[in-house]
């Protein structure tokens, strides 16, 4: 199997995209790279599920070990990479069942570390309450995550998702747009959330109308993950091409303990 062009996980696209589309719901969304391409392949981005796409996810046979990472890693796997599982269109009661399902396939396989990354962690928490997630006990090999490319959206999304218990928690701070500090959210300040981010994932926009990013606000964020201890993958800087990395950061582990 074709491991992903995503550099922080092994496996993507295909029928991992068991939802495919999305709408703009902030500031880092305008130059959406997945809108981007649907475009530019005359496909609709309308927000849509695709049982079929399901189905041949519950058949994957997954590898024994991560194909990027080595013998000692679980697989990764992010989900959804060209829209948003807990979208407002997926949060019908026909939709939520169908999430629902999607969920119980991931917290079912325990060979495979699942990455779910949303922009609207509330929907995610009212999905857990509403089945009663937390009844299946911790599920150490699913991560949820919330994009924030600014301060603000780190204080409106990051909160909403450390209150959703018995998953692991992380951070895509991309496109970075300006300077956020999350360091009152990191594992070292467990006495005052339930939860902590356990990883932080940072990078630049890419494209003909990228936004630059400043230098010192990656490595800001470095230095926070550093002194907590917390791993940091720093995927790109801004700039044209994607994949550029020219910036230095603190040493920081990149992968989260499994």
């Amino acid at each position: 199997m074709k491991t992903s062009a995503i550099s922080w996980t092994d496996f993507s696209g295909g029928f991992f995209n068991f939802v495919t589309g999305c709408t703009q719901a902030s500031e880092g969304c305008r130059n959406c790279c997945a809108k981007a391409m649907y475009d530019r392949c005359r496909l609709d981005f309308t927000p849509t599920v695709h049982p079929e796409k399901l189905a041949r996810l519950k058949r994957w046979t997954s590898p024994e070990y991560s194909p990027k990472r080595g013998i000692q890693h679980k697989p990764m796997a992010f989900v959804c990479d060209t829209s948003d599982m807990f979208h407002d269109a997926f949060m019908t009661k026909e939709n939520m069942r169908y999430i629902y399902d999607a969920m119980m396939v991931m917290m079912g396989n325990r060979q495979v570390t699942w990455q779910i990354l949303t922009k609207r962690p509330e929907n995610a928490k009212r999905f857990f309450e509403m089945y009663n997630i937390e009844q299946f006990g911790r599920l150490n090999h699913v991560w949820l995550g919330v994009s924030a490319e600014n301060q603000e959206m780190a204080d409106k999304r990051i909160p909403v998702l450390l209150s959703i218990p018995n998953v692991r928690h992380f951070v895509s701070i991309e496109p970075m747009l300006g300077p956020v500090n999350i360091w009152q959210y990191l594992d070292h300040v467990y006495e005052y959330h339930p939860c902590q981010l356990e990883w932080a994932i940072v990078g630049g926009e890419s494209g003909p109308d990228h936004r630059p990013m400043r230098e010192e606000w990656p490595q800001e964020i470095g230095e926070e993950c550093y002194w907590a201890n917390v791993p940091l993958f720093y995927k790109q800087d801004s700039a044209l091409y994607p994949g550029t990395c020219e910036t230095r950061l603190c040493s920081c582990r990149e992968w989260p303990n499994e």
